[in-house]
């Protein structure tokens, strides 16, 4: 899957613009209640883990924001 280059989140952990309906619990997300959730791994191991876990099934809107600076635009290609 190719990356987009776009920005940082400013924070060292991944944030996942999700919405309202995706149905992210029971995965590890956090949910930050400003239109974000959060998740404590970062970079390739959290694209990994997002399609492991089958968010990117679940969920094919689901955009992440990497902190080194690249964005996923869909985990479900």
């Amino acid at each position: 899957m190719d990356f987009e280059k776009g920005t940082t989140a400013g924070t060292t952990d991944v944030l996942c613009e999700i919405e309202d309906m995706c149905p992210l619990r029971g995965y590890g997300f956090v949910d930050m209640g400003n239109g974000y959730v959060d998740h404590p791994m970062a970079g390739e191991d959290a694209y990994t883990f997002a399609l492991s876990s089958g968010v990117g099934v679940a969920c094919p809107s689901v955009a992440l924001s990497l902190t080194d600076g690249y964005h996923l635009a869909s985990l479900s290609g």
